[in-house]
């Protein structure tokens, strides 16, 4: 009798490693007191609170709470670390953090936290950044296939 699955194991494994987040040299920020001010701006902008339009917001209270809180987080963590640490990798890994943390399943919700990244990531003068929000959003085979 044969065991395949071992290697069927192994292949599905080494093939989600290989979709994952992409393999790209970091970017070096240029981190001044201007780019902290624009953060500092943009943190009450960053609110699932809803538009008056068409964006309702977070439907629950406190769901929506937490979301405008870890977003004000990020805000401030950036202001504070991006001058030491002015890299595209650590301005990335700490929204992967704040979006893994992200509990709303509605897609609307899902979006507007990926705008808001970007609005993040344009500020700070992270380039060619389309691929990664679309890894976040879609997962690592169809962020891939996404061109935005």
């Amino acid at each position: 009798m044969v065991k395949t699955g071992a290697p069927v194991l192994a292949i599905l494994f080494s093939a989600f490693f290989f979709w994952g987040f992409p393999a790209m040299a970091d970017q070096r920020l240029v981190v001044t007191t201007s780019t902290i001010a624009e953060l500092r701006q943009l943190k009450p902008v960053l609110m699932f609170n809803g538009d008056g339009f068409a964006y309702t917001g977070i439907g629950d209270p406190v769901e929506r709470a937490r979301a405008n809180a870890d977003f004000a987080a990020l805000i401030d963590l950036l202001t504070e670390e991006l001058p030491r640490h002015p890299y595209q990798k650590f301005a990335e890994g700490e929204i992967k953090k704040t979006y893994s943390g992200f509990r709303s399943v509605d897609t609307e919700d899902r979006e507007r936290a990926i705008g808001y990244f970007e609005k993040i990531l344009k500020v700070v003068g992270a380039k060619d950044t389309g691929r990664f929000l679309n890894i976040l959003l879609y997962g690592p085979i169809l962020g891939r296939l996404v061109n935005k």
